[in-house]
């Protein structure tokens, strides 16, 4: 199995290469300092998991990173987002897999790469927090409970029915009926819907 990490940045590199050879250490790494060379670098099938510093010069191209993911479809991915936390949602809507932050400590780190493994979704606890901070301070949300709110983030960024469940400590078969009223009191229909609600008001944040 062969890990990918593309970054241009020294530290980062050498931290997340410490944090997978003392969990994975039959893994090739490969390196690579922008997603543009990543495309054609490695044949499909080499690489099992991608893991991208959104700060290389073109961490940030969703259009890139749609042509890796058809290109590469057995891939699974991991976004190291640094602090740039405006860009949560764009990443979202690509299809990643799991969302990490400079905050992440290593154990953090090896669960998103175990959980994208398993193309299930993962977003760091930094990550839901921002997500959820931003949710808050739209008055449009503010007829939503906390619960309600970290529901709303976690429905956004697509995970599971199961693991929005033990996030928000509430039996699995709840999660259907506080989607219901959250889409009711945000007027939404659907989980794209409310992923492109919550993008527009982070941009507004992002620019205060």
């Amino acid at each position: 199995m062969a890990i990918l990490i593309v970054t241009d940045n020294p530290a980062l590199n050498i931290g997340l290469r410490s944090i997978i050879i003392s969990e994975f250490d039959d893994t090739l790494i490969l390196e690579s300092d922008s997603l543009q060379s990543s495309l054609s670098a490695y044949q499909t099938g080499q690489v099992k998991t991608l893991v991208l510093d959104a700060g290389v010069v073109d961490g940030k191209d969703a259009s890139l990173l749609d042509a890796f993911r058809q290109s590469h479809p057995d891939v699974a991915v991991v976004v190291h987002l640094g602090d740039d936390f405006q860009y949560i949602y764009a990443f979202i809507r690509t299809g990643i897999h799991a969302l990490i932050s400079k905050k992440s400590d290593a154990v953090e780190i090896l669960e998103a790469i175990q959980v994208a493994q398993r193309k299930a979704r993962f977003i760091g606890f930094d990550v839901q927090q921002v997500l959820l901070s931003h949710i808050a301070a739209d008055p449009a949300n503010r007829g939503l409970t906390r619960r309600e709110r970290l529901i709303a983030d976690l429905l956004a960024a697509n995970v599971s029915y199961r693991q929005i469940a033990g996030a928000a400590k509430i039996n699995i078969e709840k999660v259907s009926e506080y989607r219901q009223a959250i889409f009711g009191k945000l007027r939404v229909d659907n989980n794209e819907e409310l992923a492109m609600k919550l993008t527009r008001q982070l941009g507004k944040e992002a620019k205060r």
